[in-house]
């Protein structure tokens, strides 16, 4: 729509809550850092997809039709992540990696069962940028 100035106003205003929540979050440390960041990434993202589907005129079942597997395969990933975490008790490195390929593994395979065709699309779109390199 040639109009990334609006963007900008949105990420201008947030700017001083955002430093405010930041500094406030600190006081309990790293954990306090990102509970704030994320509060005001859902915030950011909120309005950010509030303007853009007013703009380009979309209808919120539209977005969440698109959001629907992502969503779905996100809470699935959630839970069997969990459940592990519950019963190995992994820690460190090991636990980090172990988890990141469990939840990567579980993510895609919801998502090939939910709509094949979204990892088709990425794989393909992946081929094609690699074999310009």
């Amino acid at each position: 729509m040639d109009r990334p100035d609006i963007l900008n106003k949105i990420l201008l205003g947030q700017l001083p809550f955002t430093i405010v929540i930041l500094f406030y979050c600190s006081r309990w440390g790293i954990i306090g850092i990102a509970a704030g960041q994320v509060v005001l990434s859902i915030i950011y993202v909120t309005m950010v997809t509030i303007v853009a589907n007013r703009i380009l005129k979309f209808r919120l079942r539209e977005l969440l039709e698109a959001l629907f597997p992502a969503i779905v395969s996100s809470v699935v990933m959630i839970a069997v992540v969990k459940a592990f975490q519950y019963n190995l008790d992994l820690n460190g490195v090991v636990g980090l990696f172990t988890y990141a390929i469990l939840g990567g593994a579980t993510y895609l395979g919801v998502l090939i069962i939910i709509n094949r065709e979204i990892v088709n699309n990425a794989f393909s779109t992946l081929r094609a940028v690699f074999s310009r390199s």
